[in-house]
């Protein structure tokens, strides 16, 4: 009896290790709020304590717009998270997409990914890894070179005239677009030009 009046009990347990984590994550958001080179950046100030913001934002389906929003009202940096900086400068797409690898793409990446056998199947636009995005993307290089991309040009016009012409030939008899759809059959189209007629008519 004696010896179990030193064990703790499961609530002094459980008590301790709560109190112990909110006190960490206290400590790191204001850590991540204050950061020296995130601190000046400005945005929502509830987006710069915790991503409960971003994370609601998301979930109103409006962070498209919102983004906007933000941009128009804070300029072209804007902090939407403790350490998430929404970028709107053109000026910056080679800084940050640039093939050094000085920034990491994020975890929204790998899920763009399908799953096999239970195994995540990575792709060259999902891949975090930057020796295997470019062992990757050597496999497909010479199809996205310019001479390989002049050589298709031809039938990127083509399956534009019959996008051009199936958009007019709805203005003209007043009926309603699905864009998105016939977006979506603009680039299987340039990708299947030696059938583009046959498929053409078939989502037509």
């Amino acid at each position: 009896m004696a010896l179990l009046e030193y064990v703790p009990s499961f609530w002094n347990v459980a008590t301790f290790s709560l109190a112990i984590a909110v006190l960490y994550r206290t400590i790191a958001g204001v850590y991540l709020r204050y950061r020296a080179d995130l601190c000046d950046i400005p945005g929502p100030e509830l987006a710069a304590w915790t991503s409960l913001w971003r994370f609601r934002d998301a979930w109103k389906g409006q962070a498209h717009r919102t983004a906007v929003e933000l941009h128009r009202k804070y300029g072209k940096l804007v902090r939407i998270g403790p350490q998430v900086i929404s970028v709107s400068d053109p000026a910056m797409i080679p800084v940050i997409y640039n093939t050094n690898g000085n920034f990491t793409k994020s975890g929204f990446y790998p899920l763009q990914s399908i799953t096999w056998h239970k195994r995540q199947q990575l792709n060259v636009f999902s891949t975090r890894d930057e020796a295997q995005h470019n062992a990757m993307k050597r496999k497909v290089a010479s199809a996205y070179a310019p001479d390989a991309l002049l050589k298709m040009e031809n039938n990127i016009d083509d399956c534009g005239r019959l996008l051009k012409g199936h958009l007019k030939e709805c203005a003209d008899q007043r009926k309603s677009v699905d864009l998105g759809a016939w977006l979506l059959y603009y680039g299987m189209l340039e990708s299947a030009r030696s059938r583009s007629s046959d498929l053409f008519l078939t989502l037509n």
